[in-house]
C-alpha cells in the first residue's frame, strides 16, 4: 500500500484521472485488510468460543453479501448451538469456509436462493449450503473459475480446511439444477 501510496502521489501532479484506479486499488486494499482483521480477532475473542457465534456471523455475511444481489437467504440452524464449544482455529476454519462458498455463490451461480442448514447428530456438525442457481458439470473447471485472481484454488482451499478440522467437504452439481456443498466435521462436546 505505501508503494501504490507514492505511486499516486508522483500521479496526482501530472493528471488526477491516472491516480483513480490506483486510488480504488488501494482502498480496496486496505478494506480487505480490515476485513482480515476483523475476521482474526473474531476468531481468537473467548467470548465467542461456540457455534452460535460462529452461525450468527455467518448469517450477518451471507446477508451482507447476498441481499445487495438480490438473492434470498434460508437458514435453518438446532437450537443447541451454545451447547457446542469451539477452539479459535476451529472457528477460524468454519468462517472461511462459509466465507468462500458464499463469495462463490454470489459471484458464479446465477441464483435467486441460497439455503444453509446446520444439524448436529452423533456428535458431528453437519451444514448444507445449496442454491438454485445453474450448476455446473465439470468440477475440475469449476475450481480453476473459483476465487479469480488468486490462483483458483478456492474450493481447493474449502476442502483443505474441511481436512484440517477432522472433516469433509463434499459437491454435488449438475447444469440448471445448482450446487450443494456438505460440510461434515466431528465436534467435542465441552
Amino acid at each position: 500500500m505505501a508503494i501504490l501510496s507514492e505511486v499516486v502521489k508522483r500521479q496526482i501532479g501530472s493528471t488526477a484521472e491516472q491516480s483513480v484506479p490506483l486510488l480504488t486499488e488501494i482502498a480496496d486494499s486496505a478494506r480487505g485488510l480490515v476485513a482480515s482483521m476483523r475476521d482474526i480477532v473474531w476468531s481468537i475473542d473467548p467470548r465467542r468460543d461456540d457455534l452460535a457465534n460462529v452461525v450468527f456471523r455467518v448469517r450477518q455475511f451471507a446477508s451482507d453479501v447476498l441481499e445487495p444481489e438480490k438473492i434470498k437467504l434460508d437458514f435453518q440452524t438446532p437450537p443447541e448451538l451454545e451447547k457446542i464449544k469451539l477452539d479459535p482455529e476451529q472457528r477460524r476454519h468454519l468462517f472461511l469456509i462459509f466465507k468462500e462458498a458464499i463469495n462463490n455463490i454470489a459471484r458464479h451461480a446465477e441464483c435467486a436462493l441460497v439455503s444453509l442448514s446446520f444439524n448436529v447428530s452423533h456428535n458431528q456438525l453437519i451444514v448444507e449450503i445449496r442454491d438454485d442457481g445453474r450448476g455446473f458439470s465439470d468440477l475440475h473447471s469449476q475450481q480453476s473459475d473459483t476465487n479469480e485472481g488468486a490462483g483458483g484454488h478456492g474450493l481447493e482451499n474449502m476442502q483443505g480446511r474441511a481436512a484440517q478440522l477432522g472433516g469433509h467437504l463434499s459437491v454435488e452439481s449438475s447444469p440448471g439444477s445448482g450446487t450443494c456443498l456438505k460440510l461434515t466435521i466431528p465436534l467435542k462436546r465441552r
